[in-house]
């Protein structure tokens, strides 16, 4: 394995000169825009231009946990609500309801 070590260690000092001997502007100049894993999630919901409603659910002993996060524009908060549903209720209407409980509650 020291030959691996050693040919990384040449090709790692090779991309670092090739690096600093490029123009600080090459980057600048490229047409390519920053990554950020929740840029598309930003321009959807600037498109929309609403606050929108989240829910995650959980698998639990003896039922579901629902998580419902949602941003308020008038607080400048954003807020989260647990819901429990338990094994014997059906998962369908009980989503329903939870979802028709917060849309109603703002």
């Amino acid at each position: 394995m020291k030959w691996f070590d050693t040919w990384f260690l040449k090709q790692s000092i090779k991309a670092w000169e090739f690096m600093r001997n490029q123009p600080d502007n090459l980057v600048a100049d490229s047409n390519i825009p920053p990554y950020s894993p929740h840029s598309q999630l930003k321009s959807l919901s600037r498109s929309f231009n609403m606050p929108s409603t989240s829910f995650r659910t959980f698998n639990a002993n003896g039922g579901t946990v629902v998580e419902i996060t949602y941003y308020d524009v008038t607080t400048d908060h954003t807020n989260c609500a647990l819901h429990v549903i338990p094994s014997d209720k059906d998962l369908g209407e009980s989503l329903a309801h939870i979802i028709t409980y917060e849309a109603l509650k703002r």
